[in-house]
């Protein structure tokens, strides 16, 4: 026969869900049934005060099984809310914020507090008009900066990762040597 705890890790997990599936409800309130039931069940046993019920307990096993095929079929948590990006650009050969760049970190420190993150992370890059070497270091700057402006707007530092990618992977394909504005960029992931 199923355990009572068995009974209440369902409740429970019905209850973790309560708000975000529509069904939660219901299901909470099936398991608690079921597990008052069961309770009922055991008493009347123990006391010995019903007979009808004392006459099911070779069947017991069956009923439970019974009851759970019936059962609403365990719910799924919600998927995660799919990562949030934002894109901040940057003049050539800078790493300093425009107030566009600015109202754009804002936005996204403000958006941060709003939802449930586990991780925020600020990718650095340039376009390939530098040398590669330069063009890492200016994007880990460039990284660094949108990092402490997302730290001045309330987002807590250690909540955030930093990388710089200089000239790989690059948003608008170009040759070497070519100053292209979309590729200077930091891209602000909240996950």
């Amino acid at each position: 026969m199923i355990r009572r705890f068995a009974w209440q890790a369902r409740i429970e997990r019905a209850r973790e869900l309560e708000g975000r599936h529509p069904s939660a409800a219901q299901l909470l309130r099936f398991y608690a049934t079921l597990l008052e039931f069961q309770q009922s069940v055991h008493q009347s046993l123990r006391a010995g005060t019903a007979p009808e019920i004392a006459a099911l307990a070779p069947f017991a096993p069956q009923l439970v099984e019974l009851v759970e095929r019936a059962a609403p079929a365990p719910m799924a948590a919600p998927a995660p809310a799919p990562a949030r990006s934002y894109l901040v650009f940057f003049d050539w050969d800078k790493a300093s914020l425009t107030p566009r760049a600015q109202q754009i970190i804002r936005e996204a420190a403000d958006n941060s507090t709003k939802v449930k993150y586990t991780a925020i992370e600020v990718n650095g890059y340039t376009d390939t008009s530098g040398t590669p070497q330069y063009n890492q270091g200016l994007s880990i700057r460039r990284a660094q900066a949108v990092a402490a402006e997302l730290v001045k707007d309330g987002v807590p530092k250690g909540a955030i990762s930093i990388q710089g990618f200089g000239e790989t992977h690059l948003l608008v394909p170009t040759g070497p040597g070519v100053r292209e504005p979309q590729n200077r960029r930091v891209e602000i992931i909240i996950r």
